[in-house]
């Protein structure tokens, strides 16, 4: 087994969960919470005596948490596909936060130095202690809000069109490519939007998706991400919902390409 392969199945898992959701905890308290006392520390010097080494430590938590969940990110990845801009605000972190851990422990180590050459230079080192700190607070933030909208606003999408009905096209046309009158030919032996229609449960779980068909009923509770999101393209054209999960992604589209029956107006199976 291979050392890349070994660490791999590291990250991978925890207790049967992914290990990078549960140490993204870890990650959103520590993280901030660390930036934010060594600010204060900064600014506010009675403090220093009793917590400075204690902020610095935080830090130093904070950046192995940091470390951890990015690798543990690309394991997730390996099962699920690329988050995309996700995983690239989490990699910057990484070197943001063991830069904050470097300059915090200097800075704290010349306020224990006595009042001389080291006054300078801990008013030197403290510009970066404070603009590493505001940097870490933002990239854990867009970090997060990144994995929230992977995770969960297609999701909510998904909810919302399962209530509310399609919208008709107009005679003008629509924002989105309709299949030819072939397509929608109604019709058991064709594969069109009405027969597609049919399949909307899970027990039979037809969708559209770029214009071909697929048969997903296997893969509803096979998702890594929950079977409602699966649940939600039965019996419809989902490409939207796909693509706006999935765009560009390999890991998906192979997973995808498994279940295709064929483009719409093909003979069905």
């Amino acid at each position: 087994m291979t050392p890349v392969l070994r660490a791999a199945e590291v990250f991978d898992l925890a207790f049967g969960l992914p290990l990078h959701i549960l140490v993204n905890h870890a990650v959103v308290v520590l993280v901030p919470l660390g930036a934010l006392a060594m600010i204060l520390m900064v600014f506010v010097p009675r403090l220093r005596n009793p917590f400075s080494y204690v902020s610095a430590g935080i830090t130093l938590l904070g950046a192995v948490a940091a470390t951890v969940a990015a690798q543990s990110g690309e394991a997730l990845a390996e099962r699920v596909g690329d988050p995309g801009v996700h995983e690239e605000w989490g990699d910057s972190l990484v070197p943001v936060a063991w830069a904050l851990v470097a300059v915090s422990v200097i800075w704290v180590v010349l306020t224990r130095q006595k009042a001389g050459r080291s006054r300078v230079w801990k008013i030197v080192v403290a510009v970066p202690v404070v603009g590493l700190s505001i940097a870490s607070i933002v990239l854990v933030i867009l970090a997060g809000h990144s994995g929230a909208e992977v995770t969960w606003a297609n999701r909510v999408a998904t909810d919302t069109s399962a209530v509310a009905p399609s919208p008709t096209p107009s005679a003008t046309g629509s924002s989105e490519a309709m299949p030819t009158p072939s397509e929608t030919a109604a019709g058991q032996n064709v594969l069109s939007l009405e027969l597609v229609a049919q399949r909307n449960s899970p027990e039979e779980c037809w969708s559209i998706v770029d214009g071909s068909v697929y048969d997903l009923t296997a893969w509803i509770e096979q998702h890594p991400g929950g079977s409602r999101l699966i649940i939600g393209m039965c019996g419809r054209d989902a490409t939207a919902d796909f693509n706006g999960q999935h765009g560009g992604e390999r890991g998906p589209a192979s997973f995808l390409a498994e279940y295709r029956l064929g483009e719409l107006g093909q003979p069905a199976p």
